[in-house]
């Protein structure tokens, strides 16, 4: 049966298409995003080619989903820099100064790496500031568009002149639209018009083979004791993470299960206020912050952890 399956797949078109993936979230720069695109790219067997930005100083291989030995195109910036112009004047000297060129550099950067890898199929992975590639590639360069929308980008409500203002027409211009969860799929069927024929939900994949239940003998794992009850969070510390609201809860859950202990692995901009937050609490015993943590750490606290708890919450700009 399989090797009927493997000579019908060979056999069908569509597996030998080639896809440009264009984004600049990309290993190894952090974040789920990133991940999702590095591990395609990773599990694509040649298939995908990436335009992404150039990798900066301070990112370390160590973090790559992904390599750039397989067809990885790096270019300095894939869009201009967002700035705030308070009139016409402004965000027209904005446009020309800024938008144009680096508009100009990307599409022919694009146009080239298409006519050499002979891309079929052309995935732009950034909605608000790439969605406007997707009329102009498919006026020039005749390939079929594909916008990957994750969910952030489709209800943030953006402050840029340009980027983000013109999403439904994007949408609706591509090809297809691939949505990562139900509610991204929801939001874009209710809230732009797109018609349902050309979403397609692909949720986040992992793979299997590195995730199980608990069995054996106990990983080890630091910050907490051998039998507590784990608690486990993970993400950039952002304030959209919500990690403030898990330590404030975890005020209360300690009182009605004392061997309760909560550890927050990643790093960000609100670190420190998370430190402040366990220090006015005295929840130095219930709650550790470990930093940035290894994949193989990661997949240890998931296999050890009796919660995962994710209290993601709204901003007030619709992120």
């Amino acid at each position: 049966r399989f090797t009927c399956l493997e000579r019908k797949l060979k056999s069908n078109p569509l597996v030998c298409m080639r896809c440009l993936l264009i984004t600049s979230y990309f290993p190894p720069t952090i974040g789920g995003s990133a991940t999702v695109y590095g591990n395609i790219h990773k599990y694509a067997e040649g298939k995908v080619v990436v335009l992404t930005t150039e990798q900066r100083k301070d990112q370390g291989d160590s973090q790559s989903s992904s390599n750039d030995n397989g067809k990885i195109y790096r270019i300095k910036e894939l869009m201009a820099p967002s700035i705030v112009c308070k009139n016409y004047y402004q965000t027209f000297s904005a446009v020309l100064r800024y938008d144009l060129p680096t508009r100009c550099i990307v599409l022919k950067t694009v146009l080239g790496i298409i006519s050499k890898e002979r891309i079929d199929v052309v995935c732009v992975g950034e909605l608000q500031e790439l969605g406007w590639l997707v009329r102009v590639l498919r006026l020039f360069a005749r390939v079929k568009v594909v916008i990957y929308t994750h969910g952030e980008e489709i209800t943030t409500k953006s402050t840029s002149r340009f980027y983000g203002q013109n999403s439904k027409a994007y949408l609706n211009s591509a090809d297809a639209v691939i949505c990562v969860s139900n509610y991204t799929y929801k939001t874009i069927l209710s809230r732009y018009n797109v018609s349902e024929s050309k979403l397609y939900l692909i949720t986040n994949g992992i793979d299997i083979d590195n995730y199980s239940f608990r069995s054996g003998k106990p990983c080890h794992i630091k910050a907490a004791d051998e039998g507590s009850k784990l608690v486990f969070a993970a993400g950039r510390h952002i304030e959209r993470k919500g990690f403030d609201m898990a330590i404030k809860a975890m005020d209360v859950v300690c009182r009605m299960i004392p061997d309760a202990h909560l550890v927050i692995a990643g790093e960000g901009e609100t670190t420190n206020k998370l430190r402040q937050c366990i220090e006015e609490l005295d929840l130095a015993n219930t709650v550790s912050l470990v930093g940035r943590i290894s994949h193989e750490e990661l997949l240890a606290y998931y296999r050890q952890c009796d919660v995962f708890l994710m209290p993601n919450r709204t901003l007030k700009n619709g992120d």
